[in-house]
């Protein structure tokens, strides 16, 4: 499992289940306020289990591994456990769960922000950016901060001017991190939404 995001799920194990034989990967995923019993991720019987690069924050209940052989590594989880590289921090997403909607994405300053450890067959994030833009790939399902173009870490005018030439253009594989809003529309174009957020991000790096 590579590259997906798990919102608030109350039901059987919530986030995720997996049972009886065989092993396990999990890569550069996003499990966010699953609030299921027993556990945000569960597992009975499974050989072994790797989880690297993925957060996994703020449920109410923990992650359960029965019979598994498990090794965590450069993952963010809000109950901590044993690994390489791993933090148990606010991933700062830019909108947790409220009943309605999410946004997964990181803020620019994120403690996952390059944190995570190169994995050679993950080359592109949930939105279908490349990896990775910064020193090193962030953890978690999405790719550099919201709104930094130029994965400096910082949004300034440069990202500005980078954005300047995708106004109003139709989304597409190659220019999908400008449409931070993910709003499908019928044209489904770089829009105002987009732009809106990246003067907002302007604003909050110059106070």
């Amino acid at each position: 499992i590579a590259g997906n995001a798990s919102l608030p799920n109350a039901g059987g194990a919530g986030g995720l289940w997996v049972d009886n034989g065989g092993s396990l990967e999990i890569f550069h995923s996003t499990f966010q306020g699953n609030v299921g019993s027993p556990s945000q991720i569960a597992t009975r019987n499974v050989g072994s289990a790797t989880i690297a690069n993925t957060i996994v924050w703020d449920g109410t209940e923990s992650i359960d591994m029965e019979n598994t052989s498990v090794h965590f590594n450069h993952c963010d989880l809000s109950q901590s456990q044993s690994g390489t590289g791993n933090i148990s921090l606010d991933p700062l997403f830019i909108a947790e769960w409220d009943g309605e909607s999410a946004n997964l994405r990181l803020d620019c300053l994120s403690p996952c922000l390059d944190a995570g450890v190169v994995i050679e067959d993950v080359t592109r994030d949930l939105a279908g950016n490349p990896r990775s833009l910064g020193s090193g790939p962030d953890i978690g399902a999405y790719e550099n901060c919201i709104y930094d173009y130029d994965g400096n870490r910082i949004i300034d005018t440069e990202d500005l001017l980078i954005f300047q030439p995708q106004w109003h253009q139709p989304v597409s594989q190659s220019n999908q991190l400008f449409n931070a809003n993910h709003e499908m529309s019928s044209e489904r174009r770089i829009d105002a939404a987009d732009l809106t957020g990246l003067l907002n991000g302007l604003r909050s790096f110059d106070r």
